[in-house]
């Protein structure tokens, strides 16, 4: 927060914890919330940490920690299937507001899907380089390996969260809005526009569309981990 305003929101409730806790704890106490106490739901989060800015020294060894524990450790028999009942969690917000809301990040099929397909993703021993966890969804999607994603659906998966993150931008830019319901009436019509000349029909049907097939995808990707052959079909 500066005299121009907040540049970045941050939600500390999120910290070691919860909301009853330190705000900023030191290492060995990091280290020990790690082994003891943090959740499937953390590990899955921290799969892409990496460093920003700060103490470099610090910052190799807390990162050295948390893949030590997200990488280093046997995931419960049952991650598959409570990670897919966690994302499915995420949905009611959306749900509560009406069958004919469109939510392109929270909704079944949404950004958060792909997001979840990756994190999973990541959590498969040797699935891409280590000097890959880091990155981006687009750098982690094109990184995965055949076995785990055909190239048929590592494309539709790209190009639906680069709709996505469009979308997300230009209700922001053009429409001044947070969140990422999709608008209706003459704001609908406007966003359509600015997405690339379409009408308010076609931006929804492809955005419905889309996420149906996002959705079928990561459905299937969770399958196949159960299965642990981890084999597209």
């Amino acid at each position: 927060v500066s005299e121009r305003g907040r540049l970045y929101e941050v939600d500390v409730r999120l910290r070691p914890e919860g909301r009853n806790a330190p705000l900023v704890v030191d290492r060995s106490a990091y280290r020990t919330y790690l082994g003891q106490r943090a959740s499937l739901w953390e590990r899955q989060s921290l799969t892409r940490l990496r460093f920003v800015c700060g103490n470099e020294e610090l910052g190799r060894e807390v990162l050295a920690d948390v893949r030590s524990f997200v990488f280093g450790h046997p995931l419960p028999p049952d991650w598959v299937q409570t990670t897919v009942e966690m994302r499915k969690k995420m949905e009611s917000r959306t749900r509560t507001r009406g069958e004919a809301i469109i939510d392109f990040k929270l909704g079944a099929g949404g950004m958060v899907d792909v997001e979840f397909l990756v994190q999973m993703m990541l959590l498969q021993p040797g699935a891409v380089p280590e000097d890959v966890r880091g990155r981006d969804v687009f750098t982690l999607l094109r990184a995965a390996p055949p076995r785990l994603l055909t190239e048929a659906e590592r494309t539709v998966l790209i190009d639906a969260y680069r709709l996505y993150r469009r979308l997300e931008l230009l209700l922001r830019i053009t429409l001044e809005e947070r969140g990422s319901l999709l608008p209706v009436g003459g704001k609908l019509e406007r966003l359509a526009r600015c997405a690339g000349r379409m009408t308010p029909g076609s931006l929804t049907g492809t955005v419905t569309n889309t996420m149906s097939a996002v959705r079928a995808l990561f459905l299937a990707f969770a399958g196949r981990l159960e299965r642990n052959d981890g084999t597209p079909r």
